[in-house]
C-alpha cells in the first residue's frame, strides 16, 4: 500500500505535469496565426502547401459550428475547382450492373434527402500537444467541428446503380492529388454501407462545405474515408492491404 508521501508526491508530480502542459498550450496558443481565408472567418494557420486550417476555440462554442469557421484540411496539394454545375459523381465499376452519373441537382431531386448531426474530427486533433513530439500538422485543439449534414444515403445511390452482391469496397475518388501521383485509395468496407444509414452529405447546415460539392460523412467512421470533390466506383476483387490511399477512390 501506498504511504501518505507517496501519495502526496504522486499528486504533487500530476499537477505539475497539468501545469507544463497547460504552459505549452498557451505557449502554441500565443504563437497563432489567424489568416482569412476566402468566404472564411479568421483561422489558425498550420499549413499553407496543402492549407491546413483549425477552428479558433471561440468558434467552437455553439452546439453547431458555422460553416465560415469550420477547419480546413487536405493532404493533397494539387486541388482543383469544381464547378457545382458540371460537376457529376460517377458510379461505375466492374460490380455496377447500372453505372450513373449524376448531378447536383438528380442527387437532390431523385433521392431522399436526410440529415445528421455529426462532429467531423481529424484524426490529428491536437498533435501539436503530443510528447514525444510526432510528424505531421502540428494541430492544436481546432481541428474539429459540429454541423448539420445533408444529402443522399450511400446506399440508396449504390443500389440504384444495381451493385453485385459479390462486391467487397467502396472506393471514393477525389478530385485532388498529390504533386506526384501515387495510386493510393479510400476504401470503407462495403458492409457498413449496406448496413448503416450513411449520409453522403453534401451540404453543411445548408451550405457546401469551403464552397465546393460532395463530403462523404458517415458518424462514427474515421474522417479519412470522406473525400470532398468526389466519385464513386465499384470493381470486384480481392480484399488487399488496409490503411487510407488517398489517390484512387473507387468500389471493389
Amino acid at each position: 500500500m501506498a504511504t501518505r508521501r507517496e501519495l502526496l508526491l504522486g499528486t504533487a508530480g500530476a499537477w505539475l505535469l497539468e501545469r507544463v502542459w497547460a504552459g505549452e498550450a498557451a505557449g502554441n496558443a500565443a504563437a497563432d496565426t489567424l489568416t482569412a481565408l476566402a468566404g472564411k472567418r479568421p483561422l489558425i494557420r498550420r499549413a499553407l502547401r496543402p492549407p491546413n486550417f483549425e477552428t479558433p476555440l471561440a468558434d467552437l462554442a455553439a452546439p453547431l459550428t458555422r460553416n465560415d469557421a469550420f477547419f480546413v484540411r487536405y493532404h493533397l496539394a494539387v486541388i482543383p475547382h469544381v464547378d457545382a454545375a458540371a460537376w457529376r459523381l460517377q458510379v461505375a465499376g466492374a460490380s455496377a450492373q447500372h453505372p450513373l452519373s449524376l448531378s447536383l441537382e438528380e442527387l437532390r431531386s431523385g433521392f431522399e434527402q436526410v440529415s445528421v448531426v455529426a462532429v467531423n474530427q481529424c484524426a490529428g486533433n491536437r498533435r501539436g500537444l503530443f510528447t514525444p513530439r510526432v510528424p505531421g500538422v502540428q494541430w492544436g485543439n481546432g481541428a474539429m467541428g459540429n454541423a448539420r449534414w445533408r444529402g443522399v444515403r450511400l446506399r440508396d445511390v449504390l443500389n440504384r446503380a444495381g451493385m453485385a452482391p459479390e462486391a467487397l469496397e467502396v472506393v471514393f475518388d477525389g478530385a485532388d492529388s498529390p504533386v506526384l501521383p501515387d495510386g493510393s485509395v479510400s476504401r470503407p468496407a462495403l458492409r457498413k454501407s449496406r448496413e448503416r444509414r450513411d449520409d453522403a452529405g453534401h451540404r453543411a447546415d445548408g451550405e457546401f462545405t469551403h464552397h465546393q460539392p460532395r463530403l462523404g460523412c458517415a458518424p462514427a467512421a474515421r474522417g479519412a474515408g470522406g473525400a470532398r470533390r468526389q466519385g464513386v466506383g465499384q470493381r470486384r476483387r480481392h480484399r488487399g492491404g488496409g490503411g487510407v490511399r488517398r489517390r484512387r477512390a473507387e468500389l471493389a
